[in-house]
């Protein structure tokens, strides 16, 4: 009987699980990082178009709402969103996204089943009027 030499095959099936485990979660963390980008990009726009639109109170909570729509999962890859929260108060905008990343299979090992995130935004209320002081003050500092 002759012997065949297998230690190839039996080193393959150590070391193949963990290189795919180890893609498995690269591309699960480049999953997380795009939907991450992408909230916060969302919550971005609306605190500069609720700041832009320079209203106060709830105009501008209002107003936000609209503009924000509902949370769909068309532009989030994994990522479960919320709705955004927005607050207003003393010339100030406060705009909060948040969302879920729901675990596969962490249930199995009764670990937490998702992670979350959350992204905040505040930032003042432009007043038109400033603006345009703070443009004729530019000007005349730059024709000296």
């Amino acid at each position: 009987m002759k012997r065949a030499k297998a230690y190839f095959t039996v080193e393959a099936a150590l070391i193949m699980p963990l290189v795919l485990g180890c893609y498995l979660f690269v591309i699960g963390m480049m999953f997380f990082q795009y939907d991450r980008c992408v909230l916060e990009m969302n919550m971005a726009r609306l605190a500069a178009w609720g700041a832009a639109a320079g209203e106060s109170g709830g105009e501008a909570v209002t107003g936000l709402r609209e503009q924000a729509g509902e949370p769909g999962q068309g532009a989030y890859l994994w990522l479960l969103p919320e709705e955004p929260a927005v607050s207003s108060g003393e010339g100030t905008l406060t705009v909060r996204g948040a969302g879920e990343f729901p675990l596969p299979g962490a249930g199995l090992f009764a670990l937490k089943t998702s992670w979350g995130e959350e992204i905040v935004y505040r930032v003042s209320v432009l007043d038109p009027a400033f603006l345009l002081r703070l443009g004729r003050g530019l000007r005349e500092k730059l024709s000296q």
